[in-house]
């Protein structure tokens, strides 16, 4: 199950196969976005840190449900951003981040095609997510992938 849950993007904007210690490696980073966003910084230090802190609730919480994915975006070691969906009947909620460094890169558009094309597969028939008022380049990547503006809410039917 879980590997059904987990996609590592690599340097390539392509998703491969991972290892054990990739995976590993990738959930004590997505666990330390979640749960520190503005406190992580790349390095496996604090990752390890985090990964003491979280990792046991966040891997059960994703091993026991079908209906959370998560796209985890790495160039190397370092992690780029990462995709959450959480399923909901025939709808699904969406979030997308990229770390400030690697924005403007490709990543995240890479990010949200493989989340839509995750949310589809699993027969949602729309998606969405929510922006906040000043995130203009959020929005305007989120139209150009077929998104509609509902207030705050982004929404894309299947």
């Amino acid at each position: 199950m879980l590997s059904q849950g987990v996609l590592v993007i690599g340097k390539s904007l392509s998703v491969e196969p991972f290892s054990p210690r990739e995976r590993d490696f990738g959930l004590t980073c997505i666990s330390a976005l979640v749960h520190e966003v503005s406190k992580y910084r790349g390095g496996q230090e604090l990752a390890r840190q985090a990964f003491d802190r979280f990792y046991p609730s966040f891997f059960s919480d994703l091993s026991r449900s079908d209906d959370r994915k998560l796209l985890i975006g790495r160039c190397g070691i370092d992690l780029v951003g990462f995709a959450s969906l959480i399923i909901d009947g025939q709808s699904g909620e969406f979030i997308v981040f990229v770390d400030s460094k690697f924005r403007n890169q490709g990543y995240g558009s890479k990010l949200l095609n493989e989340i839509v094309a995750v949310a589809l597969g699993c027969g949602t028939l729309s998606i969405y997510s929510f922006v906040s008022p000043g995130a203009r380049s959020s929005k305007s990547a989120l139209e150009r992938a077929g998104f509609k503006a509902d207030g705050l809410r982004m929404t894309r039917e299947a």
